[in-house]
């Protein structure tokens, strides 16, 4: 498995913005309440709607290519709001030998 930065490109931004507020109200979980997050929530909204892919969701973005190998044996678990990645004996894989 190969794990590399990926790149979203501008020209996506807006369809994104609109991708993520949709799924947020689809199936986001509000973990905070009252009147003063409700506002603070929608002002955040706001922000990403007009700011574009430099404010809101959008900034805070990162996105990653995985590439899996034939052989399957890795796995990318989420722990701790991080990602582990498994892969036992990757490095023993004639892929990652050096050249003779």
């Amino acid at each position: 498995m190969v794990i590399e930065e990926g790149v979203i490109p501008g020209g996506m931004s807006i369809v994104l913005t609109h991708m993520f507020g949709l799924k947020a109200k689809l199936v986001g979980k509000d973990t905070d309440g009252g009147v003063a997050d409700y506002l603070r929530v929608r002002t955040r909204d706001l922000a990403s709607m007009i700011g574009g892919r430099y404010c809101g969701a959008l900034n805070n973005t990162m996105a990653f290519l995985v590439i899996g190998a034939r052989r399957r044996q890795g796995r990318a678990r989420a722990r701790d709001d991080r990602v582990l990645v498994l892969w036992p004996g990757v490095g023993t894989q004639p892929v990652f030998q050096p050249p003779h």
